[in-house]
């Protein structure tokens, strides 16, 4: 859908994409993400699943 909108000129807002190739290496000039990131994700889960369950477990 990326690329048919940077070849129409439409903006492309890409919603619950965690993925770092949306606006990284599958980059376009009309794509967008509005949505953090797996990273994002992670710094925010990391303390309180570490409070939760503690750091022996493994996924």
């Amino acid at each position: 859908m990326q690329s048919l909108c940077q070849e129409m000129g439409i903006i492309f807002m890409a919603g619950l994409t965690h993925s770092n190739d949306t606006t990284g290496k599958d980059k376009r000039k009309y794509g967008f993400r509005h949505f953090f990131n797996a990273y994002m994700s992670d710094a925010a889960l990391d303390p309180v699943l570490k409070e939760e369950m503690g750091t022996d477990r493994r996924a």
